[in-house]
């Protein structure tokens, strides 16, 4: 897929200083789960190499394609885990 849908939760400043204060609502820190990018990203397409965890070589970060640049918040949706499941 574009992007793996397991990568880490990507927070903006305030997002992270909110994280670490004991004093955030549960209800704010699990909207933070939420997919989006707060910041402008490049991306670099790797080969499927990458998808066998046995590979642990550079060939896993080689590009095999050129960057593509994906703006804030235009992140594509990720599979739910009922989409998993079917």
């Amino acid at each position: 897929s574009f992007v793996h849908d397991r990568q880490p939760v990507m927070l903006s400043r305030e997002e992270a200083l909110s994280w670490l204060d004991i004093e955030t609502p549960t209800a704010t820190l699990e909207s933070l789960f939420d997919s989006h990018i707060p910041v402008e990203l490049e991306v670099m397409p790797v080969s499927t190499h990458v998808n066998n965890a046995r590979h642990k070589d550079a060939r896993c970060t080689e590009p095999v394609g050129p960057a593509i640049a994906v703006p804030p918040s235009e992140m594509p949706p990720f599979k739910t885990d009922e989409e998993y499941l079917h």
